[in-house]
């Protein structure tokens, strides 16, 4: 269902992907690293059968912006639920991992050698 987000890490917005096998109700949510949801993206709408995206820019449900960190999007088909992390970065944020202040673009560059590190 879930298919990767990308980018991610993102900054501003990224993009959610899935497919579904059927005509279904989707509800989609944000939920931070503590299980708070931070944001709904579907509330249950009919989607039709295939591929679809959502974009998520970043903001909780009053529409201000969330703090550089982890979160998870969550996606209920029917009895069907999944979730896939995502990872916002902002300009000078403190990495939650390395504690550090990094640029964007530092952040992507440890997050890949990271990843790249982890998969051997």
């Amino acid at each position: 269902m879930l298919r990767p987000c990308f980018p991610n890490p993102f900054n501003p917005k990224t993009t959610i992907r899935f497919d579904l096998p059927k005509t279904n109700r989707v509800v989609m949510d944000i939920y931070d690293v503590r299980g708070r949801l931070v944001r709904n993206l579907t509330r249950g709408e009919e989607l039709s059968s295939g591929s679809h995206t959502i974009d998520w820019n970043g903001t909780d449900a009053t529409g201000q912006a969330v703090a550089a960190g982890v979160y998870l999007v969550r996606i209920e088909v029917g009895t069907f639920s999944e979730a896939k992390t995502v990872v916002l970065v902002k300009q000078g944020a403190e990495c939650p991992i390395f504690r550090h202040q990094f640029t964007c673009n530092e952040y992507f560059r440890a997050y890949f050698q990271l990843s790249s590190e982890t998969s051997d």
